[in-house]
C-alpha cells in the first residue's frame, strides 16, 4: 500500500491509497497507524523468515539437488583454503553430521553449518590443506530434504591443492557368501593403514556404497597400496563395532594405479555370536535352554546322558528319564570358551509325565511312495507295539498293508514307517492305546491317522553329477527352493559324485554345493581376527523341474568358481 502526505498543511494532510480517501487525521491518529503499519511489516517479516512445509499436493519423493550456479565449484583444481559453500534446490537438513569423511583426514574435522538451502564448509584456523593433494568431502547419507527426508546419497565434493586430480579408480562387487546373492547399500571402504584393528578404531580413507546390483565404484583415489573391507554398516559409524554387522574381506593389500581401474570382489558374511543363554526353564522332566544362536555347537558335558537331545532353531531341550539324579550337575560348552554350568534340582511336580501324544499333522496329502511315512511325537519314543497297529487302504478292500516302523536313531521323537506304499493310493493307520511307549511308561491313546501319496505323472526325477572335487575334502550338495534345503546330500572324499534325488515336487530349485572344511556338516562363516574366510559356496540354478520330468544336469566345482 502506498501512502503519501498531499502538503504540509495539516488542515488538508490526506492519506491516498487507489480511489481511497480518508477524512483528515490528527497527529495521534497519523501515529496510530503508523504503529500498526510497523506491526503489520513485522509480521509480514517473521512469516517469510520461518518456513512452513507446504500442503497439498503429490508427496515430494525427489532427494534435494546441488545449484551448481549458486555453490563453489566442484573438482576444482590449485584449491586455496577458503570457506566451501554448497546450495541446494529446496530447503534441506544435516542429519547425522558425524556420516560425513573427508580424506585424507584432518586432526580436527571441518565444522559444517547448514542453514535453509545451503551448507557451509569450514576449515579450523590450525588446521592447513596439504600441498598438491587431492581432498574428498564424503557426505554419505547425511544429506535430507527438509520435509520429507529424501536422501542425498553419496554426495561428494572433491578439489585438489595442485593442478591435477587424483584419478584412480576401484570398482567393487559384493555378494553374500552363503546365497551368492549380490547386497545393496553395503559400504566399501579403503584404508592406507593395513593393521588389521584399523577397521575397528578409524573412518576410511575412501568409500562407497553398492547399488541393487552389489557394485559400486570409488573415485579421485590416490595410488598406492590399500586394505580393503566391505561392512554392512548398520549403525552408520564406518566401524566395524557391531557383533551382528556383516564383513567381507582380502587377506592381501590391492595396488591402485591411475592406469587402470582396479576390480575386487569380495565376499560377506556375519560372524558367529558368542553363545548366550538367554533362558532355561524345566517343565516335565525337559530343561528347555534358549540361545542367541543355534545351538548346534553345544555340547552336554555330563555323567548322565538324557535320553535325547534336541536341538530345534534357537533352542535346546534335554529330554530326561526317571534315574537322572538329583541334584544333577551338568555343563554345556562349545570349542571356543562357551561353559555354562548347571545344578538341576527337581521336586515331585517337575517329574510328572505326559501321555504320548502326536506332535504332527494327522493327514499326509502328495507324499512320495518312494519314501518312508514320518510321525513325530511329543516326546522320545521308547518302545513300539506292532500288534497295536494295523494300516490299511481306504478303497473298498481295506486291505491290510505290511509295513515295518523303527524309532528314528537320530531323533528318537520321530518314527519312520516304512510301507510298500503305491503312487495316487489313500493309506489309513490305526494306533490302538499303548502301541507307543515314552519315557517312564506314559503310552499313546488312539491315533488314526491318512496318508496320500502322489501320482508318479505329478512328480519328477533329478540326477546331478558332480566332478572336479578335492578328494580330500568332504562337500555338502543342498537342494533349495528359495531358502529352504529340501535335500541334501554328504559327499565324501572323493573327486566325483552322481547324486539322484527322485519324486521332486515340480519346483524353481537351486543347486548348492558346501566344501564343508572342517567335515562338521553345516556351512561355517568367516572369522576377520582369525583371519578365516567362509567356506567356500557355489550354486547352480536348476531349470523349472516340470512334472513328469527326468532331468540330468552336470556341476563342475573348479569351472564354477571355487
Amino acid at each position: 500500500v502506498k501512502n503519501r502526505l498531499t502538503n504540509g498543511n495539516p488542515s488538508n494532510r490526506k492519506i491516498s491509497s487507489g480511489n481511497w480517501n480518508a477524512s483528515t487525521n490528527t497527529p495521534i491518529e497519523m501515529m496510530r497507524l503508523s504503529v500498526w503499519f510497523l506491526v503489520l511489516l513485522l509480521l509480514v517479516i517473521c512469516y517469510c523468515a520461518n518456513p512452513i512445509a507446504p500442503t497439498g499436493g503429490p508427496k515430494d519423493v525427489d532427494p534435494p539437488k546441488i545449484d551448481s550456479a549458486k555453490s563453489t565449484p566442484n573438482y576444482q583444481t590449485n584449491f586455496t583454503k577458503q570457506p566451501i559453500v554448497l546450495t541446494f534446490d529446496e530447503w534441506i537438513k544435516l542429519d547425522k553430521p558425524n556420516q560425513i569423511v573427508l580424506s585424507p583426514p584432518m586432526r580436527k574435522k571441518p565444522n559444517f553449518v547448514q542453514r535453509g538451502k545451503y551448507i557451509r564448509v569450514e576449515w579450523p584456523e590450525e588446521e592447513e590443506l596439504l600441498d598438491s593433494v587431492t581432498y574428498t568431502i564424503n557426505f554419505g547419507d547425511a544429506i535430507k530434504d527438509l520435509n520429507e527426508g529424501n536422501t542425498l546419497k553419496d554426495f561428494r565434493f572433491v578439489f585438489a591443492t595442485g593442478s591435477v586430480l587424483d584419478s584412480a579408480r576401484v570398482t567393487a562387487s559384493i555378494t553374500d557368501a552363503l546365497t551368492l546373492e549380490p547386497l545393496e547399500n553395503i559400504t566399501v571402504m579403503l584404508y592406507v593403514t593395513t593393521s588389521d584393528s584399523i577397521v575397528y578404531q578409524e573412518p576410511p580413507y575412501y568409500f562407497a556404497k553398492t547399488n541393487k546390483e552389489g557394485t559400486c565404484l570409488i573415485e579421485n583415489v590416490r595410488p598406492g597400496h590399500y586394505k580393503v573391507f566391505a561392512l554392512a554398516d548398520g549403525n552408520q559409524n564406518y566401524l566395524f563395532d557391531n557383533a551382528g554387522e556383516k564383513i567381507g574381506y582380502l587377506d592381501s593389500t590391492i595396488m591402485v594405479s591411475d592406469t587402470q581401474t582396479a576390480r575386487v570382489s569380495l565376499k560377506m558374511f556375519q560372524e558367529l555370536l558368542p553363545y548366550k543363554i538367554i533362558r532355561r526353564r524345566l517343565n516335565q522332566n525337559v530343561v528347555h535352554f534358549t540361545f542367541n544362536r543355534s545351538p548346534n555347537a553345544i555340547q552336554l558335558e555330563s555323567a548322565y546322558q538324557p535320553s535325547l537331545i534336541d536341538r530345534q532353531q534357537d533352542s535346546l531341550r534335554l529330554w530326561l528319564d526317571a534315574d537322572v539324579p538329583d541334584p544333577w550337575l551338568f555343563y554345556l560348552i562349545d570349542t571356543l570358551g562357551f561353559r555354562d554350568t548347571t545344578n538341576l534340582y527337581q521336586d515331585s511336580t517337575e517329574r510328572m509325565e505326559l501321555p504320548v501324544a502326536l506332535a504332527g499333522t494327522l493327514s499326509t496329502a502328495n507324499h512320495p511312495a518312494e519314501f518312508p511315512w514320518i510321525w513325530s511325537f511329543n516326546q522320545p519314543v521308547m518302545a513300539l507295539d506292532t500288534s497295536l497297529l494295523q494300516i490299511t487302504l481306504t478303497d473298498s478292500t481295506h486291505q491290510p498293508v505290511p509295513y515295518v516302523w523303527v524309532i528314528d536313531s537320530s531323533f528318537t521323537r520321530n518314527v519312520n514307517v516304512k510301507g510298500d506304499w503305491k503312487p495316487d493310493m489313500k493309506y489309513e493307520a490305526r494306533l490302538l492305546p499303548g502301541a507307543l511307549t515314552g519315557r517312564a511308561g506314559a503310552q499313546t491313546d488312539t491315533i488314526q491317522l491318512t496318508l496320500r501319496t502322489a501320482k508318479v505323472e505329478d512328480l519328477a526325477n533329478l540326477i546331478v553329477e558332480v566332478d572336479s572335487l578335492d578328494p580330500n575334502k568332504q562337500y555338502l550338495a543342498q537342494l533349495l527352493t528359495k531358502d529352504n534345503v529340501v535335500r541334501e546330500y554328504r559327499i565324501a572324499k572323493k573327486s566325483q559324485e552322481t547324486i539322484s534325488w527322485r519324486q521332486l515336487k515340480p519346483a524353481e530349485y537351486i543347486l548348492r554345493i558346501i566344501a564343508d572344511e572342517n567335515a562338521n556338516g553345516v556351512w561355517d562363516p568367516g572369522d576377520y581376527l582369525r583371519h578365516r574366510h567362509p567356506e567356500p559356496v557355489q550354486i547352480q540354478p536348476i531349470q523349472d523341474l516340470r512334472a513328469n520330468w527326468d532331468l540330468a544336469v552336470r556341476f563342475n566345482w573348479k569351472s564354477s568358481g571355487s
